[in-house]
């Protein structure tokens, strides 16, 4: 039943020396096939901590399966610490114990934490245009704006929802008086 492609065969072998507590949350789709690879580079004990603490407790997406597998690799062998010692150490056990919302906020959360850990200084930045954003658009409604994905991109997003011409003729008049705090944004971008 699978597809004739070799690199999916491989893949599924690949997943296979996992740690069984990993294939039962891939088989259980509580984890996903895609990326599950990644947690190969992790040791045994370390796989078993991430299906027991992290992956039985998220709902992450392939792609946050290969970020969140990548940085807290990358994390692991800086700090010279096992996976519990780290996500205990770092207070992360908090977000994945959090009964506030589902998986998939908590995924979030928790995909947040580790990039903040793993990226301080970009982390730093993000966070103070966030709040500047937010400042610069205070008391305006219909428009908002972000930094770029990536964030080491130049400039930002500024998107208007406009439902009216008087509406245009608003946020045109909001902008021109905001100008000089838009243009501040851009100290702050790498």
């Amino acid at each position: 039943g699978l597809p004739a492609e070799k690199f999916v065969c491989e893949q599924y072998q690949d997943v296979l020396r996992l740690d069984e507590s990993l294939i039962d949350l891939v088989a259980d789709r509580k984890l996903p096939f895609r990326g599950a690879q990644a947690l190969l580079k992790f040791q045994s004990g370390d796989q078993r901590e991430f299906a027991h603490s992290v992956a039985s407790r998220l709902t992450l997406t392939s792609n946050q399966l290969l970020q969140v597998a990548e940085w807290l690799l990358d994390l692991l062998k800086s700090t010279r610490q096992d996976l519990r010692t780290f996500l205990v150490k770092n207070q992360l056990l908090s977000i994945l114990d959090d009964p506030q919302g589902d998986g998939r906020q908590r995924a979030d959360r928790f995909l947040s934490a580790v990039y903040a850990l793993r990226f301080p200084r970009l982390w730093g930045y993000k966070q103070k245009f966030k709040a500047s954003s937010q400042e610069v658009l205070k008391n305006i409604e219909g428009l908002k704006l972000e930094a770029p994905e990536p964030f080491e991109q130049e400039g930002f997003v500024l998107q208007a929802q406009i439902r009216r011409r008087d509406d245009l003729d608003r946020i045109l008049e909001m902008l021109a008086r905001k100008k000089r705090s838009l243009n501040s944004l851009f100290d702050i971008m790498l």
